[in-house]
This record gives C-alpha cells, sequence and structure tokens, in this order.
C-alpha cells in the first residue's frame, strides 16, 4: 500500500491579501510573547500553563520543559534551552526555517523549498516523539539526562 505524499500547500489567499499592518500586529504580538518569556522566569512564575500530561501522569511528555526553552532562547541561554528539551532544540532550527519559507512564500516572490512529508515520515516522527517520551522518564543514566532542567 503506497501511502500519499503530502504537498506543502501556498498560504490561503486572505493570507497573500493581508494588509501591511496586519503582519506588523502578528509582530508585536511575537515580540510581546518573547518579552515576558524573556522576563518571567517559567520555574518560578505560576501563571505559564502547567502540562496535563505530567500532572495526570507524573510522566514528563516529550514537550515537557518547552517552556523553559522558549526562556532559554529569549534569554540567550542557549545551553539552558538545550537541557529543558533537547529534542525541541533541534526541531527549533527546522521550524523557523518552515515559518520563514513560509512568510516568504505568502509575501514575495521568493521561493525556498519546503519538504513534502509522506504519510510514513510523519509516523516516523510520531514514533520519534513517543520514543522521546519513554526514554526521558527512564530512572538511569543517560535517559536521566533528557528530564526538562
Amino acid at each position: 500500500m503506497d501511502l500519499p505524499n503530502l504537498e506543502p500547500a501556498d498560504p490561503p489567499a486572505g493570507i497573500r491579501a493581508m494588509p501591511g499592518w496586519g503582519w506588523v500586529l502578528g509582530a508585536l504580538a511575537i515580540l510581546g510573547g518573547v518579552t515576558v518569556l524573556h522576563l518571567a522566569d517559567p520555574r518560578t512564575v505560576p501563571f505559564y500553563p502547567k502540562c496535563v500530561f505530567l500532572q495526570t501522569t507524573g510522566l514528563f511528555c516529550s514537550g515537557c520543559g518547552s517552556t523553559r526553552l522558549l526562556h532559554g532562547v529569549a534569554r540567550g541561554d542557549l545551553v539552558g534551552a538545550f537541557r529543558a528539551n533537547p529534542l525541541l532544540f533541534g526541531f527549533a532550527v527546522y521550524f523557523l526555517y518552515e515559518v520563514v519559507a513560509r512568510c516568504l512564500r505568502a509575501r514575495s516572490r521568493v521561493r525556498l523549498p519546503l519538504p513534502r512529508w509522506t504519510a510514513r515520515q510523519i509516523l516516523i516522527l510520531a514514533g520519534v516523539l513517543v520514543g522521546y517520551t519513554v526514554l526521558r522518564n527512564l530512572p538511569w543514566p543517560p535517559f536521566s539526562w533528557l528530564v526538562p532542567v
């Protein structure tokens, strides 16, 4: 059975037609979020959301530590960001490229190549996330080093 190839879609026409102030408001929202992450440490400030998986099971999910990762990036502490969630730190480069490529595609003639995700690759990614969740909850080194700090 062949799995379908998932082609990256062009942005909807509404995004292309968004006036310049829409992009300014989006940039201001991102700047505001980065400012909050820079100023408020998730380890000490209670208003950040808690992980539902951690609260119900007592186990770390593959996303646990992502707020601390973003806090570390916002403060320029890349080592601390990596220690908070090594897997998501690695995916951050891809996510940044994807956002830049899609924004350029929506607002200019620049067409950076976008990866084609097959269903098989998505299943592999899901397996990596599940495997990472299992490994970071094992109590002995080197797996205990994956616990968010």
